[in-house]
């Protein structure tokens, strides 16, 4: 199941090379993943 949240009238919107980078033109949307660089694991290079 997805979960989507509303977006306002007038959204703001990266530009077309970041969006494209980030995978989403909104910002709200935007939820990179950095792995185990949040957990602190062995893997940090």
């Amino acid at each position: 199941m997805a979960y989507v949240p509303y977006q306002c009238n007038n959204p703001k919107f990266y530009s077309v090379a970041h969006g494209f980078e980030a995978g989403t033109m909104f910002p709200t949307l935007h939820k990179p993943f950095f792995g185990s660089k949040c957990t602190g694991g062995k893997n940090d290079d």
